[in-house]
C-alpha cells in the first residue's frame, strides 16, 4: 500500500514538474514576441495622439506615468505622449494621449488598455461617443466631464462629454488624465 502511494506521489510528482518546466519554456520563448508587440503598440499610439512626429524620446518611465517627447524632423519638441495607469470602475485603465509642448493643450487621448462594463463602461474606447471630444481640449485648468452630455459647441474648452451610464468609467479617465498632466508638470514643467 506505502509503496503504491509513493509511486503515485513520484508520478504526480514527475508529472508537475515537466509541466512546470513546459510552461517555463513557453514564458520563456515567446517573451521577446510580447516585449515587440508591445513596443509597437507604444509606437503606434504616440503616433496616433501626435500626429506628424518623426521620432520620440523618453522622457520619464515609472509604474504609473510614462512621458515621451515627440520630436519634428529637426529634432524640436513638438508635444509630449503621455502614458498612464489608473484605477476604473472594473480594473485598471491605461490610456495615452498628446499634449502641447507647453502642456496647455490635449490633442488626442486613445485607451490602450481596460476592462471595464461592456456596452457602457467600454465606450471609454469609441471615437464617436467619447474620445472625439478630447481632441484639442485646453488642459490649462482641471479638465471636466459634461454631464448630461452637450454638443460639442456648448463644451466649455477644458470639458468632455460623459458616457451616459457610466459616469464612473468617464470621472476615471478625466481623473486619470487630470492626475498625469500633474506629474508631467512637475517633471517636465509647463503650464499650472
Amino acid at each position: 500500500m506505502i509503496v503504491r502511494q509513493l509511486k503515485m506521489v513520484l508520478v504526480l510528482t514527475l508529472i508537475a514538474v515537466i509541466a512546470a518546466g513546459l510552461l517555463a519554456y513557453v514564458a520563456e520563448s515567446t517573451q521577446p514576441r510580447i516585449q515587440e508587440n508591445a513596443r509597437r503598440e507604444l509606437r503606434q499610439g504616440i503616433s496616433d495622439v501626435l500626429p506628424g512626429i518623426k521620432d520620440y524620446k523618453d522622457v520619464f518611465k515609472d509604474e504609473k506615468l510614462e512621458i515621451y517627447a515627440g520630436r519634428n524632423e529637426h529634432g524640436g519638441i513638438v508635444g509630449y505622449a503621455i502614458v498612464r495607469t489608473g484605477a476604473g470602475f472594473s480594473d485598471r485603465i491605461k490610456l495615452i494621449f498628446g499634449v502641447s509642448e507647453d502642456l496647455s493643450k490635449i490633442y488626442s487621448l486613445r485607451v490602450l488598455e481596460q476592462k471595464e462594463t461592456p456596452g457602457l463602461g467600454a465606450k471609454i474606447t469609441d471615437e464617436s461617443t467619447f474620445l472625439q471630444f478630447w481632441r484639442n481640449r485646453s488642459a490649462a485648468q482641471p479638465i471636466r466631464y459634461a454631464k448630461p452630455p452637450r454638443s460639442e459647441a456648448q463644451l466649455k474648452e477644458n470639458e468632455v462629454n460623459a458616457i451616459t451610464g457610466a459616469t464612473i468609467s468617464s470621472q476615471a479617465v478625466v481623473d486619470t488624465v487630470n492626475r498625469a498632466l500633474a506629474d508631467a508638470r512637475r517633471i517636465i514643467g509647463g503650464t499650472s
